[in-house]
């Protein structure tokens, strides 16, 4: 199975655990200049930017830790885009990021914000 499939296959696990969480998925695979999304989904009327990173393997650390500074910032690159070209009025953001493993899925809620945390 190539990268890409792998990835595919993730993003749509996650995408189910969503909408099985009550997530309303708004938007698969968004391209914009400075960055992609993997989903834009709303969860009790909050926008969430949501990250899908997966691991084989535990022992090479947890699919969160993956997302770096840099990486972070391309998102929000994108959010804003998408934002721009999908007017909602003043909505309120967050960025969540679903991470599967050997373990299983978790969905993590506002994993990080802009200012670091």
């Amino acid at each position: 199975m190539t990268t890409r499939a792998i990835g595919l296959e993730a993003e749509s696990r996650a995408e189910r655990e969503l909408v099985r969480l009550g997530y309303r998925i708004l938007d698969r695979n968004y391209r914009a200049r400075r960055g992609e999304l993997d989903l834009v989904a709303e969860d009790a009327g909050v926008v969430c930017f949501v990250e899908v990173r997966s691991r084989g393997r535990v022992d090479l650390g947890r699919p969160e830790e993956t997302i770096g500074p840099e990486k972070r910032r391309r998102i929000a690159l994108a959010a804003e885009e998408w934002l721009l070209a999908h007017p909602r009025g003043e909505p309120i953001c967050r960025f969540d990021v679903v991470a599967i493993d050997e373990e299983g899925i978790t969905v993590l809620r506002d994993a990080f914000r802009l200012d670091g945390r």
